[in-house]
């Protein structure tokens, strides 16, 4: 059904409403969900900003759990490390043993002549290559072994002289950082409260400038557009425009005088209005 509402024609809703104020009240149904959606945006905001920046809690926490897993692993390789060297040294101990307690006569040869010089030549071998590998030789040697690889034709220089080294430093990198001492809780907790403290307070620094800057290149801005306002309106007397653009320009440099939240662009901007319309 249609029905007259202030000389026009609007169709009646299901529900016995005219559309406008059905068009009304979904703009008011719009509005609050916006601001609903604003509400829990901001106070989201502020209790990510709470746990992350008021407070080094969540991230002392994290270090200690890292520090905590890396000591858990630390020691589970070190105990299988050393499990695995016990249990080599205990067969060979053993073998060694029933080698040298074996006095069957028809083994004696083979224990003499075989067996025993086997097992000293083993010790042996092993004690003179962990000399070695300490000594000035195996630096020189392992030089002279990295400038064959690299007169490999082709991949030498630029693949497998390169992907060696790198080995050999991720190693020595890997050994160094396992002979580290694991830290304690507290001097965790005091490095990394410092360490995000200092960061906490570099990044607002840098905020700080940042803002100046932009607020400082608004200001060039503002100050430029409003060259081109004036050219654009005419450089004559005020009192030569008519009253409606008169309101125009009241209205808009009101506005824009409340909207300036400093002092300083403030008088800049009245500053400018003098200089340029004393008039107005």
């Amino acid at each position: 059904a249609d029905h007259r509402h202030g000389g026009s024609f609007t169709t009646a809703l299901a529900d016995g409403r005219p559309a406008y104020v059905r068009r009304r009240t979904s703009g008011r149904d719009g509005s609050a969900a916006l601001r609903r959606v604003t509400r829990a945006s901001k106070k989201s905001w502020l209790a990510g900003k709470k746990r992350l920046w008021d407070t080094n809690d969540a991230t002392i926490l994290a270090a200690e759990n890292a520090v905590d897993s890396w000591e858990h692993c630390y020691r589970g390789l070190r105990g299988l490390l050393i499990g695995a060297t016990r249990s080599a040294q205990s067969m060979y101990g053993t073998a060694k043993t029933v080698v040298t307690t074996t006095e069957h006569h028809l083994l004696l040869p083979v224990r003499d002549c075989i067996l025993l010089p086997a097992f000293s030549l083993t010790e042996n071998a092993v004690s003179t290559t962990a000399e070695f590998l300490q000594s000035e030789e195996a630096a020189r040697l392992a030089g002279t072994g990295l400038d064959v690889v690299r007169g490999t034709p082709f991949i030498g220089e630029s693949l497998l002289a390169p992907a060696l080294v790198t080995s050999v430093n991720i190693m020595k990198t890997t050994w160094q950082i396992a002979q580290y001492p694991i830290p304690s809780k507290d001097a965790v907790r005091h490095s990394v409260d410092w360490a995000m403290t200092g960061t906490k307070m570099a990044l607002s620094h840098l905020g700080q400038e940042i803002s100046f800057y932009a607020k400082l290149v608004d200001a060039n801005v503002t100050r430029t557009m409003l060259h081109t306002q004036w050219r654009v309106l005419g450089s004559g007397p005020y009192s030569t425009l008519g009253m409606e653009n008169k309101q125009a320009v009241l209205d808009h440099l009101c506005e824009r005088y409340f909207s300036l939240s400093s002092e300083v662009q403030r008088y800049e901007l009245a500053a400018h209005i003098k200089a340029q319309n004393r008039s107005l």
